[in-house]
């Protein structure tokens, strides 16, 4: 429909697109999987390391959405709440299967030099490994906090918890990560 988009072309904002799409249109919805499926699907792949099973992850998150809209608050930013339900349906799959944590589903070719992509893909390798071996609870405050940047109150808004209590998850992860990584660094 033509007002999804200004007379620039660009998309309408979330809130404009949840009203359309819970008014049934379709258009509506795919425009906002398009604009938040890749940060959802990252969330999960980091999480879950398997490609695969992140991709479902996120479908399943859409779909929720979807079936849910009702109990949506447009007021409240959308991102953070697709992340929640994410993290909610990660944590349904952590306790069925261990996860291992993986880099982002990003891939860009780089021209750097092929020593520095060695060394920078081994350093990857070990933070990583080190995110991995974290309590579930700390490695979500990481990976929400560092991978997708959110803020301390978003991060405590998809982790249903208090903004002193990702501080303090930060606080005990870092100094793991520290540890972990002490002899890397």
């Amino acid at each position: 429909m033509n007002f999804l988009r200004n007379p620039q072309g660009e998309e309408a904002p979330d809130h404009l697109l949840v009203q359309c799409m819970a008014k049934g249109d379709h258009e509506a919805f795919e425009m906002l999987v398009r604009r938040h499926q890749q940060s959802v699907a990252n969330l999960a792949y980091r999480f879950l390391a398997d490609a695969s099973e992140a991709e479902d992850i996120a479908q399943e998150t859409f779909i929720r959405f979807y079936l849910a809209i009702a109990r949506y608050q447009p007021d409240r930013p959308l991102r953070p709440y697709l992340l929640k339900i994410a993290r909610n349906l990660c944590l349904d799959h952590l306790r069925k299967k261990k996860p291992v944590l993986a880099d982002n589903l990003d891939t860009g070719a780089t021209n750097q030099d092929p020593h520095a992509l060695l060394v920078d893909a081994e350093m990857s390798r070990q933070v990583l490994q080190a995110v991995q071996s974290l309590p579930a609870a700390q490695r979500m405050a990481v990976l929400l906090q560092h991978f997708e940047g959110l803020s301390y109150q978003k991060t405590a808004e998809v982790m249903a918890t208090s903004i002193s209590a990702v501080e303090s998850l930060l606080v005990r992860a870092k100094k793991n990560l520290r540890e972990k990584l002490k002899n890397f660094i």
